[in-house]
């Protein structure tokens, strides 16, 4: 019989008998244990009772024996220890009475043989046969309960059907025993609020598994005593407080809140389940690309920055080899010609360099080369850098609008410019203070709590609303802080956001009371709610997922001085290259001031003695003019003024006298005079004597050496045109001059190139500007209704101020027809023109699904207008069969008909999966403020010039009456 019953437990087991038996019992044992002992391994061995301590092998595989029909004085007390009969132990007991009597041997009747517990006790019925017996209690001090294991007869064991089930299955129904359970509440007005979803984001890691929980003690019908507590339990002088104390005192059975897997919990608790996948992490919007990189710099890699810079010196090279070519072949004349034209390049470094420079920053260039060969280079410079600076500005757009990555561990947060913030909970203050690990000890000591400041924790909705300004870190559980970001982010600013890591811990483990007997029925009942989806359902309801990015072009992010910091620094130290380069100018022309230019000439004026006087010298008596009019040689300009190249070739021709004969009897005239002063003759030819143009006179008089004159407007308008990248017909000579024009064109080519990439971005973005039902009163947009009679009694009854406006003044405005239509008319219109249409979501969503383009389902917005915003089936009042509705249409709901047939009728809004896909065509309305520049422009312009036909003919008529010409 023994036999048969250790081999139906279907388990290895080591035997550990307590008998009286004689030896030849024993050898009947093993010999009946041994005949077909296959598939189960089954070893046996005898002991004393006193010894029972000291041969618990494998607990899992460990079975007591014993024999009840043994004398009292074979016992020890030993045997009956509490501990041997919980779980794993397993025992088999041959009772000493037989019959239908009482079940329960008097020897363990008062040891507390628990639900997990698996005690057989064999009973002989008649000679032939015996019953085989579960004994087991519920809790202590309550009844004892049996279970029929089954029969043995001399044809073999017979075990019952129930038997093939585990244990934890088969006594799951509790009988309303009561099981203690403990729930964390952070907030003391959470305690009301457990199941209604009021404040949810407040303990929410309770909230989502109070519903769970209680239906977790349904399934063992359990009746339950709560305990709440405000902390999930620290370690503090060897003792444990809150949820995690109860556990260890064991004061209650199971802790509803999850809490955190640690080491330290593991000597005290144990864990059975993870209801709940949410982890408290940093959250934060990944900063502008240009907080961590050079975005003028990162427009190109590094290999076509080298391609370009060869480049361009290989055209520099070849352009400098031209302008000398060119220089080189012309005459004399026309070389002296070339020298005193300020629009042709000439063979100098920093001219061509200059000029490089300003075709590289779009701003042209005030000279150019005059022969076929230098023209086609400029042409090719000019197309080439057209497109290398095309490329770099269409860069600079996607780097503007892009957010770095570079933000990736704790150790990178840790060292950004971004700002930090902790969620006040319990665990956050307790983990963020213990923590030893370097990184993570500095970011609470240097971020969060930095020595002689208040510790940066905050309630949620700041945290989240601080994430949105952006360069904020907030350390939140996910889960529910991305509810908050769902509510107060636009679609666009949900692209981005990056989480890291800061707690060394897993999610949340709802966690037991060590040696519970019921630990493995809550195993048991927690994957059951997780298999049917009763924890998923609590887990949507409360936690939100990560959003998706769906809209990131529709943010539109505006430069800041931290995308212009490369080209502000540029400027800052130019500024200071330039004023050291002014003050070194001015020392050296200080020094070179009184030191010597040339050979002195030393005149002697006279002598003077005591007795004579004073005794000039005879030549002191000629005119200065006279006595120094020996130049030896120094070169004077002489300007001519010549209409003719044939003059310019040979001036002292005599063959054409009609042409440039003033110049011709000039020339002839003055050389006797540089003969007389024998000095050198260089000739500057011009095509005019001189006039008044624009503030400054040209021709021969303009070649005249004077004082310079400083035009505020000729600056203003050199300025300007570096500005709007069209260059300048004027330029500055001088080393300070040229590195002032260098800076200038560098640093308004980075600004010029950041505002055309904002420029760009900004035409394809929408706006986000219309956001309450007044913002929509006050816009161009047309607005319309769907032809329903809700909509017509809803709208035209409205008496809230701006939603009355809106019937009034655009949907039903007087004198004209009500804008109501059909739902496929309306639609339509949204897809066409700027247009605001009122319709039921779940329909209109479906024929904006036929008519749009994917593209066009970017940017849809909604506004809720009607205040009742869900319809609810009705019956009338006093219906005998509202009850049986309710059940009915829950049922409904439950088994997923309802949404079924929504899914078929409706539609839900289409995401934006291809925005800036298509590209927007630019239309007046984007041009406008343009236009009214220039129509005011053009309005300036025409008053100025009346104001100088006025003042002109003012002046005219004065300079007339003074009898001096116009």
């Amino acid at each position: 019989m023994l036999a048969d019953v250790f081999r139906s437990l279907q388990k290895p087991s080591f035997v550990i008998a307590m008998t009286c038996w004689t030896a030849e019992q024993k050898l009947m044992a093993y010999s009946e244990l041994a005949g077909s002992n296959v598939e189960n391994t089954i070893i046996i061995k005898f002991v004393e009772s006193a010894n029972i301590l000291h041969n618990k092998e494998i607990k899992h595989h460990t079975v007591f024996f014993t024999d009840l029909n043994c004398p009292k004085d074979r016992f020890n007390a030993n045997w009956t220890d509490p501990a041997l009969f919980r779980f794993p132990y397993r025992w088999v007991i041959i009772d000493k009475y037989s019959g239908h009597q009482s079940t329960i041997p008097d020897v363990i009747r008062d040891i507390d043989v628990l639900i997990d517990s698996e005690v057989a006790v064999i009973r002989r019925i008649n000679d032939a046969s015996f019953q085989i017996y579960y004994v087991f209690k519920i809790g202590p001090n309550t009844a004892w309960r049996n279970e029929l294991y089954g029969t043995w007869n001399e044809s073999g064991m017979f075990k019952t059907e129930s038997m093939l089930e585990v244990t934890a299955l088969r006594r799951i129904n509790l009988n309303k025993y009561e099981i203690s359970i403990c729930y964390v509440l952070t907030d003391n007005d959470s305690i009301n609020h457990l199941a209604d979803e009021v404040n949810d984001h407040i303990d929410t890691i309770t909230k989502v598994n109070f519903p769970t929980t209680n239906q977790l003690l349904d399934f063992l019908n359990a009746s339950r005593r709560y305990v709440f507590t405000n902390t999930w339990g620290y370690k503090h002088n060897d003792t444990w407080s809150g949820m995690t104390g109860f556990l260890d005192r064991e004061e209650v059975d199971i802790g509803g809140s999850p809490m955190f897997l640690t080491g330290e919990r593991l000597s005290v608790v144990e864990y059975i389940s993870s209801p709940t996948p949410t982890r408290s992490k940093f959250v934060f919007q990944q900063p502008k690309l240009s907080y961590e990189n050079n975005l003028f710099v990162l427009s190109f890699k590094r290999s076509l920055w080298f391609g370009s810079v060869i480049l361009i010196s290989m055209l520099f090279l070849f352009l400098f080899l031209v302008t000398v070519w060119e220089w080189k072949r012309t005459s004399i004349h026309k070389r002296t010609i070339r020298t005193r034209n300020a629009g042709i390049l000439r063979p100098n470094v920093v001219d061509v360099a200059l000029l490089i420079f300003g075709a590289t920053c779009q701003q042209g260039s005030t000279v150019e080369l005059k022969g076929s060969l230098g023209r086609m280079v400029l042409f090719l410079l000019f197309i080439m850098l057209t497109f290398l600076y095309t490329s770099y500005s269409a860069n600079i757009v996607a780097l503007l609008q892009s957010s770095s990555s570079q933000i990736r561990t704790l150790e990178d947060l840790l060292h950004s410019r971004i700002n930090f913030g902790v969620h006040d909970t319990v665990f956050n203050r307790y983990y963020f203070s213990t923590e030893t690990e370097p990184i993570r000890r500095a970011i609470y000591e240097k971020k969060v709590a930095p020595p002689g400041t208040t510790p940066r924790f905050m309630t949620m909705e700041e945290g989240v609303q601080e994430i949105r300004k952006g360069l904020f870190a907030f350390h939140m559980e996910t889960g529910v802080g991305y509810k908050f970001v769902g509510k107060y982010f636009e679609e666009g600013e949900k692209c981005g956001l990056k989480e890291i890591q800061y707690l060394r811990v897993i999610d949340p483990w709802l966690a037991v009371r060590k040696q519970t007997p019921f630990k493995e029925m809550f195993k048991i009942g927690t994957k059951r709610l997780q298999e049917h989806g009763l924890q998923q359902r609590e887990n949507r309801l409360l936690y939100e997922k990560k959003p998706k990015c769906s809209g990131r072009q529709a943010n539109f992010i505006s430069v800041s001085m931290v995308d212009c910091y490369p080209a502000i620094l540029i400027l800052s130290y130019g500024t200071l290259i330039s004023i050291s380069v002014l003050l070194a100018e001015n020392l050296y022309y200080n020094l070179y001031k009184y030191m010597p230019k040339g050979n002195w000439k030393i005149e002697t004026f006279g002598t003077w003695t005591n007795e004579m006087g004073l005794n000039k010298v005879t030549a002191m008596n000629i005119p200065i003019s006279q006595r120094r009019r020996n130049l030896e040689g120094t070169e004077i300009g002489t300007s001519m003024v010549v209409n003719d190249n044939d003059t310019r070739m040979d001036i002292l021709s005599m063959r054409n006298l009609n042409t440039d004969h003033l110049t011709k009897a000039g020339y002839r005239q003055i050389l006797p005079l540089y003969y007389f002063m024998n000095a050198t003759l260089v000739t500057v030819f011009t095509d005019t004597w001189g006039y008044l143009r624009n503030g400054s006179y040209d021709g021969m008089i303009g070649e005249t050496p004077r004082s310079p004159h400083l035009d505020i407007s000729e600056i203003t308008m050199m300025v300007i045109g570096a500005i709007t990248q069209q260059g300048s017909f004027t330029e500055f000579k001088g080393t300070l001059g040229r590195v002032v024009m260098f800076l200038m064109f560098f640093v308004f080519l980075f600004l010029h190139t950041s505002y055309s990439a904002n420029i760009v971005a900004l035409l394809q973005s929408s706006s986000n500007d219309i956001k309450t039902l007044a913002d929509l009163l006050n816009s161009k947009l047309e607005l319309g209704a769907e032809d329903t009679p809700y909509n017509r009694q809803h709208l035209s009854t409205a008496s809230e101020p701006i939603r009355k406006a809106i019937y009034e003044k655009k949907i039903a405005p007087a004198g004209s027809k009500p804008n109501f239509m059909t739902l496929e008319e309306g639609v339509k219109r949204i897809q066409t023109k700027p247009f605001a249409f009122h319709m039921y979501l779940g329909g209109g969503y479906r024929l904006v699904e036929k008519y749009f383009l994917e593209h066009e389902k970017c940017g849809l917005q909604e506004i809720q207008f009607n205040h009742e915003t869900i319809p609810w089936v009705t019956c009338r009042k006093n219906s005998p069969y509202k009850e049986i509705f309710k059940i009915g249409l829950l049922r409904n709901q439950e088994h997923g008909l309802n949404d079924r047939v929504n899914r078929l009728i409706y539609s839900r809004k289409p995401i934006c999966s291809v925005h800036g896909g298509t590209f927007g065509s630019v239309n007046m309305t984007d041009f406008y403020p343009a236009l009214l520049m220039l129509v005011y422009g053009m309005i300036a312009s025409l008053l100025l010039l009346a104001i100088e036909c006025l003042a002109s003919q003012r002046l005219c008529h004065l300079r007339n009456r003074i009898h001096l010409n116009c």
